[in-house]
């Protein structure tokens, strides 16, 4: 029943675009309390174990694997988690097409996290670079002179997530706490704030030379 109340709420959101607007910024507890406001009662758990279940109907019918290069993740770039949410989880599927470039493969993963530390206390360029894809990311950062690939960059990020999970004696599925401070976040204000910040120098470092 619950599942359902939550997909009642997407639609519900998805037909109203200054709604969507206001939910883009709040945090999931705010989602929660809001979306009881409007009517729709279901509870945190209830709704990430929604967005956990349609990820892995996604993964079946993609027939792809539940890791870093994972097609869904691609769309989070560039946007608030909630309307990733909306558009790529609860929205009709449209898988995105992985180049050759996208899955090369390593570059410099070293790269990544000197890009990662220039940027992680410049506002300005954060601001820039919130709204951008991983692709346009790539591009801007090879501009700076950090040479990396799409596929270098998300594989350090779930890398890195990985290893906080590990950190925090928690376990890598949909109950991490991590995942619940994505919620009023652009994904890349996500990275930064959560990940990069919650990792000291020699961690990302160690992360980038030896996986997890």
């Amino acid at each position: 029943m619950s599942k359902a109340i939550v997909q009642r709420f997407i639609n519900y959101i998805k037909n109203d675009f200054n709604l969507q607007s206001q939910f883009n910024v709040k945090s999931l507890s705010e989602v929660v309390f809001h979306a009881k406001i409007l009517g729709f009662n279901f509870t945190q758990d209830e709704l990430i174990s929604a967005i956990g279940d349609r990820e892995i109907n996604i993964v079946k019918e993609r027939k792809e694997e539940f890791n870093a290069r994972f097609s869904l993740w691609i769309p989070m770039w560039g946007k608030y988690f909630f309307t990733w949410v909306l558009e790529d989880v609860f929205g009709e599927d449209k898988k995105n097409n992985l180049n050759s470039n996208y899955m090369k493969g390593s570059m410099d993963r070293m790269a990544v996290v000197d890009f990662f530390l220039f940027i992680k206390d410049n506002y300005n360029l954060k601001n820039v670079l919130r709204i951008k894809l991983d692709s346009e990311i790539v591009k801007i950062a090879e501009k700076l002179n950090y040479k990396f690939t799409a596929a270098d960059l998300t594989d350090i990020v779930w890398d890195m997530e990985i290893f906080l999970s590990k950190k925090l004696n928690e376990k890598f599925d949909d109950t991490f706490s991590l995942w619940k401070t994505m919620w009023g976040k652009y994904y890349f204000d996500y990275i930064i704030d959560n990940i990069i910040k919650s990792l000291t120098d020699k961690e990302m470092r160690q992360i980038a030379k030896n996986g997890v």
